[in-house]
Order: C-alpha cells, then structure tokens, then sequence
C-alpha cells in the first residue's frame, strides 16, 4: 500500500518452481520485515521487498510433496510448516541477511 495516497499498487513477483495446483498454505505478509512468504507446489517462497521496490525471492524450500501447510508467527520470526512427506512440525527461524 502507498503510504502517501493509500492506494493498493499492484506489482509482479517472479515466482520459480511454477505449479498449477494449490494446497492450502497461508500468503503470510510481513510489513515491517518487507517480506512475504507464500507456497507454490512443493516449494515455500521467502520475497523480499528492496529498497528500490523490487521483489527478489531470498529462499526456496523444497518439500518434496504438494501437501504443505504453514504459516509465520505475527512479527515473522519463525515459519512454522507441516508437510505430508516428513509428517512433522518444522520451525525455521527468520535470520535477516
């Protein structure tokens, strides 16, 4: 959202690993972060926002299966996923590069 005018802007992120079918995973944005983690296939995608406005995907993770499900924690510290392959609870912890 533009801060000045308060409008939406719309903008393209590219996304890797491009699969059509979709599994419930949560689009989690972190604004104080200028992140953004969203799931696509068998990947979970850490963006990041740049100073100049571009988004630049940090991370993929692999799964290994399209049934993943997860979220980040609210102040994006922690990624919390569970997964058909591993049948586990991982959490991963968001280190700022």
């Amino acid at each position: 959202m533009n801060a000045q005018n308060k409008q939406v802007t719309k903008v393209k992120i590219l996304i890797q690993n491009v699969v059509q079918m979709v599994i419930v995973f949560i689009l989690n944005n972190i604004n104080k972060k200028c992140t953004l983690v969203s799931k696509n296939g068998q990947y979970v995608n850490l963006t990041r926002k740049t100073l100049n406005g571009q988004f630049v995907t940090q991370q993929s993770i692999h799964f290994n299966t399209y049934q993943i499900i997860g979220r980040r924690n609210d102040d994006g510290g922690y990624l919390i996923t569970w997964d058909d392959n591993s049948k586990q609870i991982q959490i991963r912890r968001y280190q700022e590069q």
